[in-house]
């Protein structure tokens, strides 16, 4: 399953060869667990924190100079690097938090712990984004694992009014929506414009 997805976009180009897009190895004791592993991959790739002195077994160069060019290639084709599967998403996350601190501003004169959502069950996913306990909104979500179309609070788009330079109309973050219940709740009533600055 996991080789399925890491090569659907490329399938074509890459023949029978997965390795550019997939690779598995057995875990080996003596080397780490698996958490020092990812923690290693993780730092190599982002800031090369540590990694000065040490030399990559693949190009000789730095690995600190390595995690720059990394970087810069991901900034530059707009790759995301890292990405573990089995959590609930972090935009809707990050909407939770975004409403929560509109809500806080319009109900100034109400007391705190006040729901923000009128569903108990999205209330307490909404509450435990708030707080910033990631843990406890993937379990309010549904736990790990769960597939998207069973988590209670997903991110809502919408077209763009307006094409782009381009000519084409791309979809922009809405808010969230929920399954069970009705409708959508905005998050972004502000629509920004970007204009040459004056002379």
């Amino acid at each position: 399953m996991v080789i399925t997805f890491a090569i659907r976009e490329d399938r074509a180009e890459l023949g029978n060869n997965t390795g550019p897009r997939y690779k598995s190895e057995l875990i080996n004791p003596r080397k780490g667990t698996p958490t020092s592993y990812i923690a290693k991959y993780i730092s190599k790739n982002i800031d090369g924190s540590g990694l000065a002195k040490e030399i990559s077994k693949e190009t000789g160069k730095s690995l600190r100079d390595s995690a720059e060019h990394v970087s810069a290639w991901a900034s530059l084709h707009r790759v995301q690097q890292f990405r573990f599967f089995g959590i609930p998403g972090r935009q809707a996350y990050r909407e939770l938090r975004l409403l929560a601190g509109q809500a806080a501003r319009q109900q100034a004169d109400k007391k705190a712990g006040t729901p923000v959502l009128d569903n108990p069950r999205l209330d307490a996913v909404q509450a435990a984004a708030d707080v910033g306990c990631f843990a406890t909104y993937i379990m309010k979500q549904g736990g790990v694992l769960v597939p998207r179309k069973h988590h209670l609070v997903r991110t809502a788009y919408e077209l763009n009014d307006e094409p782009s330079t381009y000519g084409d109309h791309g979809i922009r973050i809405y808010g969230i929506w929920s399954p069970i219940v009705e409708g959508r709740i905005c998050t972004h009533a502000m629509k920004w414009k970007m204009v040459r600055k004056g002379r």
